[in-house]
This record gives C-alpha cells, structure tokens and sequence, in this order.
C-alpha cells in the first residue's frame, strides 16, 4: 500500500510519494504539493493494479536501444533468420524511429510507415518502394518486436495492434504465352552463354526456380541423387559486397521441387567443372564468388546477344517456360502451385491462366452427358439434332 510522508526541512514542507512497483521495490517521487504527492501516488497505484505500471528506470528507453535489445536475445534462430531481422531494423525501423522513446510511438505513426513501405520510404529515399508482400513482413517483424516490448512490461499495450498490413499489390499481370521462350532458343542460350551460366539455364527452365533461389541454392540442397532440390533461402543483394543470404519470398517459397534427368545432368556438369562445398552456392562467378544482380544481369545479356534471341527475353521467362510445360503437361493447379511455390492457388491462376488448355469442348460435353443420361428412355447421349 502507498503513502504520501510529509518532510519539514528549514521550515519548508515536501511530500514523498512511495509505493511498491511490480518489480517487487519500493519507488518515491517528492513534491512541494500534497495533493500533486497524491495524484502522482493514485496514477502509479492503478498502474500496478492493471499491469499497466513500468519500470521508470526503463520508461525513458528508445526504439533503438529496445530493439538492440530484442535483436541480441534471438538465440536458437537460424543464420539467415537472424540476417533478415537485421536487414529490417537496420534499413526500415531504426532509420525511422531509433531515436524516439519507445512510448512515444503511436498507432498513427506506425500506418504512416506501413503505407510509405510501398512508397517513397522518406527514411530511405535510395532505396525506393517494396512490394507490398516485403512490406507486410516488414510490417510483421517490427509488430513482434513491439509485442516483446509489451511483455516485458516497457509498454501498456503494442501501438502496432490495429495497424493493417499493406493492401495486396492490385493486380498480377497474366503471363503472355507468346514471350515464353521456346525449347530451342534455351538451348541456343545455354550454347551461347559463358561456361560458369549455361547450365544455370537449364536448372532454371527444368526447375521454376527464383532467380534468388537459384543463385542462393547451396550445394547441400542441391540433392542430385534423388532427383530433387530444395529451396530454403534465397540471396539478395542489398548493398555493397557480396549478396546475402535471406529466408524465401514467403513461407510457402519453401518447397522440395522434383527435377528430371536434365537438370541432374546440367548440375553434374557444372559441379564437375567449378565444385561447391556443402554450404557454397553451386552457382558462382569465375572468381567463386556469389552473383551480385548487375553482374548475372550483364552475362545473361551477352548470352542473348550472342544467340541472336530478343532482348526484351527476361531471366524470369525461364520461371515461367517451367509452368507452362507443367501445365501443358496435365500439372493440376495445386501442383503447379506447390512447384513455382505461390502463396496461393488464386496467384497461379492469375498468372497463368493464358496457359492452361481450352476446355470449352470438354465442358459443354460433360454437362450434356449429365443432361442427357436422365431423359426418360434415353440410356445415352445423343447429338442435339437427334432430340425429339
């Protein structure tokens, strides 16, 4: 129970406000007014009494030192887990807030900076807008932080609680069959390219892999014999150096893909050739290093060049030749989803919907077929013109 004690010194009254903190010690604050002692008194009360109360020593903390904090106590994670938090507290969070108080940070703030993820990032302004599935895991990252903040007793509530995440990229552009490249020209590509990416081609039009994923595919994930591979991070370049390792896209990025013996070949060779140890990416540049995007960028240019193939012939068509030989193959929906690792049947079917066969035909003779089978009399289907 608190109290105010009254002090006389030099005949001059002061109040001492004490109370029990639920850290378990006793806390005081000095007034030249009683009733200030008692209000003061009265707010740090109720404060304990609904688990609102903080420890004054640690009320004055910032963003920054709470989220060094938080970050230096992330034991048990996995490196490229760990990598990614660091990537976001230091482009995205500390930028923004470091050198705020932790309570200053409110809901209104936090959709200000929610809604600039995707936009200019006035923070970052070299970076430019994110898409709006980054930002949403920005968005989740920083809530995590902010919700350890809450348990720890540095806040009352988390100012990230009714902070939506950014509203889905508006549409996703259908692939155009015709820019798909066809077998022959990747071929004429893996003919033309440098030794060090030509069987990268083929890895990459035999497996949907991300170009991401495909540069970060450490060695150990490569399982040639049994015909798989693995995708459990990707690499990214963010900055100066050598690009970084990073979880996938998203969660449902990672995946086991099935390869045929192509694309165990196409990795035989090129392992034979430039070998990787276990956590060393299979592809790397001549001088075993990762492939940063404007060097992989500038050798997939020239191999165009030299093949005489359109320039206008994205990386990523590769990706997209691995879908729709799925799907020209019978690949139901759910498979090509699990292969190309969308986060949702309704992604592939907006991309590739162009792809998937005419089935016009094949539904008007089912309905019939149904139709027709319950006319009384009539054990088969007939022709319309038959129909009396």
């Amino acid at each position: 129970m608190g109290h105010v004690q009254t002090r006389e010194r030099g005949g001059k009254k002061r109040y001492v406000a004490r109370y029990v903190g639920l850290d378990g010690n006793e806390h005081t604050k000095t007034f030249d007014k009683k009733g200030d002692a008692a209000d003061w008194l009265n707010e740090k009360e109720s404060r304990v009494r609904t688990g609102e109360w903080i420890d004054p020593k640690r009320a004055k903390i910032t963003v920054r030192e709470w989220c060094e904090e938080w970050y230096s106590g992330r034991t048990g994670i996995a490196p490229a887990t760990l990598l990614q938090y660091r990537t976001v507290l230091d482009l995205d969070v500390l930028p923004a807030f470091g050198d705020m108080p932790l309570r200053a940070l409110t809901p209104s703030q936090l959709r200000t900076w929610v809604a600039q993820l995707t936009g200019t990032r006035p923070w970052a302004p070299d970076l430019g807008p994110m898409a709006s599935s980054t930002a949403t895991t920005r968005r989740m990252i920083f809530g995590s932080i902010l919700k350890s903040a809450f348990e720890e007793g540095l806040l009352p509530r988390s100012p990230m609680i009714g902070v939506r995440p950014p509203q889905r990229d508006v549409e996703i552009e259908p692939v155009d069959p015709d820019l798909l490249p066809t077998p022959g020209e990747i071929w004429a590509l893996y003919e033309a390219a440098p030794a060090v990416l030509s069987e990268a081609i083929i890895v990459a039009a035999g497996s949907g892999l991300r170009q991401g994923e495909l540069l970060g595919l450490r060695s150990r994930n490569a399982r040639i014999l049994r015909r798989e591979l693995e995708v459990v991070e990707q690499v990214r370049t963010d900055g100066p150096g050598e690009p970084v390792y990073v979880p996938p896209k998203t969660p449902r990025a990672r995946r086991r893909i099935p390869v045929g013996d192509e694309v165990c070949l196409a990795f035989a060779r090129h392992l034979e050739q430039w070998p990787a140890e276990s956590d060393q990416a299979v592809f790397r540049t001549k001088a075993g290093r990762r492939w940063r995007r404007t060097t992989f960028a500038a050798a997939w240019g020239g191999a165009k060049e030299k093949a005489g193939i359109r320039d206008s012939l994205r990386w990523h068509e590769l990706r997209h030749f691995y879908a729709s030989t799925l799907i020209s193959g019978g690949a139901s929906v759910r498979e090509v989803m699990d292969r190309m690792g969308h986060a949702s049947a309704e992604e592939t079917i907006r991309r590739y919907s162009r792809l998937w066969p005419d089935r016009e035909e094949t539904t008007r003779t089912i309905v019939d077929a149904a139709l027709r089978s319950g006319i009384p009399g009539r054990g088969t289907a007939q022709g319309v013109g038959s129909v009396e």
